[in-house]
Order: structure tokens, then sequence, then C-alpha cells
């Protein structure tokens, strides 16, 4: 996104510093799939649980020029997944060190098979697969669950927007996704209004939410709004009681809600108003199966 390869391509030695400093307290395992004669990994984290029950699944993919191990010490969701019990996963995109999710066919398909071998693999519940995307990640999210809507329940979103070239508004998706997300007025890198980025053009965070509004089959009107002094909350709510939520905060930029900043990024100091981490499994937890 706009601004973010610059930031990250000069503070890489940080980066790394501060990455090793987080792996070395975490106990994550590597896992690896061969795609196209490439080798993919991802990060996985199990729950420390004596019981052997089939566990929810949530899928959590970085930004552009990030990787897994930043989007971990970025959101802090191992924290959240110990507690509730559900298994953790962070896909790296492609690239060397700071990765991205640019070739889109390759990185949904990566994430296709990904799901397929968690599930074979893995004490997962395929009824409770949940994914999570910030900033390029969050848009990858929405374009796989526009073509696989039926491999994940439900969709969170946070940093990110709808890419223009999507058809999602023209069509109608197969299967209704459930979306909670979650974008700052003061993000400079994928702004809340509408912009343009070498000759790209990006929705506005709302007109976006809209289209997905539109693609799931509900109502325009958002079933209520609700304005804060930190954060707005906006719901759409269909007939089977599914939902889509927005929430809008006034703070934090670039940024997990309730997550930790980069010390070398101090404009993306998150906002501590709203847990986006409790706030997004709450919201799968209470799907129906």
């Amino acid at each position: 996104m706009n601004g973010l390869k610059k930031v990250y391509h000069v503070t890489i030695f940080p980066l790394i510093f501060l990455l090793t400093c987080q792996c070395n307290n975490e106990k994550h395992k590597t896992i690896s799939i061969k795609l196209n004669g490439l080798k993919r990994t991802a990060k996985i984290y199990l729950p420390h649980q004596p019981n052997q029950r089939k566990k929810p699944l949530i899928i959590n993919l970085h930004g552009v020029s990030d990787n897994a191990w930043l989007q971990n010490y970025r959101c802090q969701m191992n924290h959240t997944a110990q507690k509730k019990g559900f298994i953790l996963v962070y896909p790296k995109g492609s690239g060397f060190i700071m990765r991205n999710w640019n070739d889109w066919p390759n990185e949904i398909k990566f994430i296709s098979v990904l799901i397929d071998s968690l599930v074979l693999n893995y004490f997962v519940d395929a009824s409770r697969i949940y994914l999570v995307g910030f900033s390029q990640g969050g848009m990858l999210a929405y374009k796989f669950a526009s073509i696989y809507p039926e491999k994940i329940r439900a969709l969170a979103i946070v940093g990110s927007c709808i890419d223009s070239s999507y058809i999602i508004n023209e069509c109608k998706l197969s299967e209704t996704i459930p979306l909670i997300a979650f974008n700052s007025k003061l993000d400079m890198s994928c702004r809340y209004n509408a912009f343009e980025y070498k000759g790209k053009k990006y929705n506005s965070v709302k007109s976006g939410i809209e289209m997905w509004v539109k693609a799931c089959g509900f109502d325009i009107q958002p079933h209520f709004i609700i304005n804060g002094k930190k954060f707005d909350k906006e719901l759409w709510k269909d007939k089977f009681h599914n939902e889509i939520v927005l929430y809008t905060t006034h703070e934090g930029g670039h940024s997990w809600p309730g997550g930790k900043g980069l010390f070398f990024i101090p404009h993306f100091e998150p906002t501590q108003a709203i847990n986006a981490n409790d706030t997004i499994y709450n919201f799968f937890a209470k799907l129906k199966n």
C-alpha cells in the first residue's frame, strides 16, 4: 500500500532484531507446502489444550512488505488463540524476507491448498474456518472469499479495502460471508476515502463494505449506526441474523486496534479504544455453523 514499502525497506535491521526477540518467546511450528515448484510456508500456533476435539481455525494474512512474524507481533493474536482454544495460522506471502501477495492467482491457490492440508492433518473443524487479513492481506481475504465462499465461514478485515478491479458489486456470492472490518480515518496507507495509487483506483472503505453488503444480498441500509467518541459502528443484518459490521476508529492510523505499535514507525500507533482480537473472536464465535 501507499508508503509502506519505503518505510519497511529502510527499517529492515531493527525489524529483524524485533522479530528474533519475538520468536524466541513464542512456540510456533512451520508447515510447508509445495506449490508450482515453490516451497510455501506458514506458521501454525496450536493452543495447549488437553482435549482432542476439533477446533476452529483462523488464518491471519499479513500486509505488503510484512511477514508472518511481524503480523504475529503486531496483532498478538496468539494470546487470544490460547485463551479461546482455536488454531491460528500465519501464512507467508511471496518474496524474500519482506513478503507480499502480489501474484493473486497463485496466492489464492496457496490459501486454498493450505486450508485443505490443515483440515486433513490437524484437528480442524471444517465448518469453523475464518479468514483474517491486514492491509494487502485483507484485499487477498476479500478476493479469496469471493472465489471460495464455501471454504470459509466468515471474514475479518483490518486496515484494508476492496480493490476496484473486484466484480463482487456486479454479482452475488454463492454463499453469505459475514464480515467484520476495522478501519481508521487516519490511515494514510489504506485510506478511508477513495484514492488512486500508481494509476490504480481504490474504493472508499464505506463503498467497499456496501459492495460486500450487496453481494451477500443484504439490505443496503444499515440495521443501526452508533457514533462514538473514539470509534463508530455500523451493522447490517439479514433475516438469518448474519451480520456485516464496520468499525471506524478516529485514531490509530494503519495499525491493529488493541495491538502493538512498531517503535520504528511511530505514526502507526494503534488505538486502544477497541480490541480487534477479542471483537473478532466474539463475532466469529456467535455464528451458527
